[in-house]
Order: structure tokens, then sequence, then C-alpha cells
């Protein structure tokens, strides 16, 4: 009998989904070219966000690599929603 491997299906969340005020930790990210240019996917703990305009000016002023740890925490402001704020690069506030 052959055997048979699960894959998990693992879907992309978006900023609405997270919770305000905690902290993410980005393990690493991985560039996807679409039809609205480049952007970025994030893996975070068990799962993968996309990245927002916010994260992505973060990683491209630094000019991190995929493998680059960083992390950042959600604000609310109701005019503009969701944000990532307080960007941290490998324990170092920047």
């Amino acid at each position: 009998m052959e055997a048979v491997s699960a894959v998990r299906f693992q879907r992309t969340r978006s900023i609405k989904e997270l919770n305000i005020e905690q902290r993410y930790y980005v393990e690493s990210y991985k560039p996807v070219n679409t039809k609205f240019g480049l952007k970025y996917v994030l893996d975070i703990d068990d799962y993968t966000m996309w990245a927002t305009k916010a994260i992505t000016k973060f990683i491209t002023i630094h000019n991190l690599r995929p493998k680059d740890k960083f992390s950042f925490s959600i604000n609310y402001c109701g005019q503009f929603g969701h944000y990532a704020d307080n960007f941290i690069l490998n324990d170092n506030k920047v």
C-alpha cells in the first residue's frame, strides 16, 4: 500500500486579520512578481501574509535579504485602517 502525503493548504492572510497592538516576527519573505508589480509574501510564525506598502518600503529602504528577520506591530486608525508600525530589525529599533 502506498503512503499518502497530506499537503497542507495555507491561505495568505491580510493585515486586517491580525490583532491590533500585537508584535509579529517575520522569519523570512519571498518576492513575488504580480501584474501590479513586485510584492512580498511574509512568513510569520505558522502562516503567510501579504506585505503592506509600509512593510515593502521598510524592506526596500533597509536593503533586506529574504532571510533577514524583523518584527512589526499592528495599529489602527479610523481614517487609514490597519497599518504596520514600530519596526524592529534583528532586535534593533529602526
